[in-house]
């Protein structure tokens, strides 16, 4: 059974469309002895449409802080079958766990290529009041050749199992 680690799921007051080369990103810190396997995130998703199919990848950041572009680990989800505002939670499950180590600030990048103007999704999001002390949201209007921060965080929680010792520990079993 995985365990919650990094999350963010209050003050939902707001939301951000996401297509074609247009992708959002939320950056978050792994806690002090929290080395963990990322299995799955869920995110607060709604769709326009038919966007077709939703990314979700797991990035290092650059200097910067913003999403280094390079894929860690990766997993999708229908975005036909999201629901229309105000939306719902929907897991996307990563193909193989990867270690996310403690101290170290990562990017949950989310990507949908297919989509347009009239067939996207939107990522729900806090913009009056973000708290969320691990990280930010970003926003790359070009596929990722530049990144732009703001005062912003959006719905997102990642799961995994504890890493001991280079071991996976299943916690709530």
């Amino acid at each position: 059974m995985a365990s919650l680690f990094e999350n963010y799921s209050t003050g939902e007051d707001s939301s951000d469309d996401i297509q074609g080369a247009k992708w959002l990103a939320q950056t978050f810190t792994i806690q002090p002895r929290q080395t963990h396997s990322i299995a799955s995130v869920k995110l607060k998703l709604f769709r326009v449409g038919a966007p077709g199919t939703v990314a979700a990848v797991i990035n290092g950041v650059d200097g910067s802080n913003a999403p280094d572009n390079i894929d860690i680990a990766s997993g999708s989800t229908d975005g036909d079958t999201l629901l229309v505002t105000p939306g719902g939670w929907r897991e996307m499950t990563f193909g193989t766990p990867t270690q996310l180590n403690a101290y170290v600030q990562y990017a949950l990048v989310v990507k949908n290529v297919g989509g347009d103007a009239l067939n996207h999704i939107n990522w729900r999001g806090d913009v009056s009041s973000p708290t969320y002390s691990g990280g930010q949201r970003w926003l790359t209007s070009n596929g990722g050749a530049s990144w732009f921060g703001a005062d912003m965080d959006f719905m997102f929680e990642e799961w995994g199992s504890l890493v001991l010792s280079g071991r996976p520990i299943l916690l709530g079993m």
